[in-house]
């Protein structure tokens, strides 16, 4: 599981668990992206001009109560304390939920110390207010006209629709190298498969300006024609840390590979490309597992109906390579070299060393595990404001598999990055840290004992929840 260079790898992971942890992000200091979407956007864009727009006619008298009362809370959200998602159920029932127990054990500590939506950490009210939404549009409640209903499905939708003309730039490049029969040469089907893990990384940032705004359709989609081509040309300087050649080397002729996905749209897209990739270059046998949300989080985070329905929309394209593609993804499917799995874990707001026992033992046995977007890397680091020089190997040498970190930055949080190269991030913007605009590609290479890594979780758990 590790390379030659796993002395000093295991080295780096065995000192993780004395590290004292940093303090976490909160919402309480005006001017900080933090600070913005808990106090204005959350309620603004998310829950007024998301939920309530797109769901208007479907939402009845409850719902409507449950929503203006989530609002009532966002719009005073400096003075307003937490409570467990189930306070204010008024006889409402969540028949379909199984995820009650977690959410208050991970309330708790912040219920209890009196918190508000702006001093709790950002993660946990972040996830917190997501899952809030879904009680408010009876998302868990059989008899409630939303039941299983995604709130965020148009946008979604509209998401895919913007994208259509960039497959006819990444199709080819997919089917050319599932094609080719590389033989021995690694170097080259290393070099192939690289370009698949930037397409998967810049995916992440490329949905921010292909995301439909009222119209706006034909801008988005002129944009995301020429997403891919701009992407790859501007990597290498907006890149603030590469381990992608040493990823390379494990990930080259992988037979097991999970990614934990992110969002919707174009990004999942680069995704399923990147899976492609992963699941040829591993010969006959390989699996690629993609682990989606359990529920809808987080308005385009992907769950299990998002990946079926973006093959089947690929697949009906007109365009000859994108429907070839798809229709070799649907072949993926159902020769188990593709798996989808869903599970709750990975929509809440937990840091990822408190990953329970079932996911340990889920993901524990892939070659390489990547984890794609800023809000996984926020959990991979705990949403706390580690030094950005802290070697990632030092920040995440926990995790039960090697893991390849993927994210474009989208929050005021990060590690292993050179002073070199954030010196020339903060020159070039003032909004380096959120904008998208910057990326890194960071990768772990495991440990051969794996009791080390349980160790740091379970010292990491300890020390978080009496922080």
């Amino acid at each position: 599981m590790a390379s030659s260079s796993s002395s000093s790898t295991t080295a780096a992971a065995l000192q993780v668990t004395s590290l004292e942890l940093p303090p976490p992000l909160t919402s309480t200091t005006p001017g900080t992206w933090a600070y913005d979407t808990m106090s204005r956007r959350v309620l603004e864009n998310i829950v007024q001009g998301t939920v309530v727009a797109d769901n208007e006619h479907l939402l009845d008298n409850a719902a409507r109560g449950r929503i203006s009362l989530l609002e009532a809370e966002l719009a005073n959200a400096a003075e307003t304390k937490l409570e467990h998602i189930l306070h204010h159920a008024n006889g409402e029932n969540e028949t379909s939920s199984n995820d009650e127990k977690a959410w208050r054990q991970l309330m708790q500590p912040y219920v209890e110390r009196g918190d508000t939506w702006l001093s709790a950490p950002w993660l946990v009210t972040e996830f917190y207010l997501y899952r809030r939404i879904l009680h408010a549009t009876g998302y868990f409640d059989a008899k409630a006209p939303l039941h299983l209903h995604d709130p965020f499905a148009l946008q979604k939708k509209k998401g895919l629709a913007a994208c259509a003309s960039a497959m006819s730039s990444l199709a080819p490049r997919v089917n050319a190298f599932a094609a080719t029969d590389f033989g021995d040469d690694l170097d080259a089907k290393s070099d192939q498969l690289r370009l698949f893990v930037m397409l998967s990384l810049w995916g992440n940032r490329m949905d921010l300006s292909i995301w439909p705004s009222e119209g706006d359709g034909a801008a988005s989609s002129a944009r995301a024609a020429k997403a891919v081509e701009v992407a790859l040309a501007e990597s290498a300087s907006n890149l603030l840390h590469d381990d992608a050649d040493n990823a390379m080397k494990v990930i080259v002729n992988a037979r097991r590979v999970d990614i934990v996905v992110d969002n919707a749209g174009f990004e999942l897209v680069t995704d399923l490309a990147l899976a492609d990739a992963l699941a040829c270059a591993g010969g006959e046998g390989a699996c690629v597992t993609l682990r989606v949300k359990g529920h809808p989080t987080y308005v385009s985070d992907v769950i299990l109906e998002d990946v079926f329905e973006t093959i089947d929309t690929l697949a009906a394209s007109k365009e000859e390579a994108v429907a070839a593609m798809a229709t070799r993804w649907k072949t993926h499917m159902r020769s188990g070299r593709w798996v989808v799995a869903p599970h709750d874990y990975w929509a809440q707001g937990f840091p990822f060393w408190t990953m329970p026992e079932d996911v340990v033992a889920a993901v524990s046995g892939a070659d390489a595990v990547i984890l794609k977007g800023d809000a996984n890397y926020r959990r991979l680091l705990g949403d706390l404001q580690w030094p950005l020089s802290t070697p990632f190997a030092e920040v995440a040498g926990y995790m039960p598999a090697p893991t390849l970190a993927l994210r474009t930055l989208k929050a005021e949080l990060g590690c292993g990055m050179a002073e070199d190269r954030v010196a020339y991030a903060e020159a070039e913007s003032d909004d380096w840290m959120v904008s998208g605009r910057f990326g890194v590609v960071q990768f772990w290479e495991g440990v051969s004992a794996g009791e080390s890594c349980a160790s740091v979780r379970a010292a990491r758990t300890k020390e978080y929840f009496t922080m």
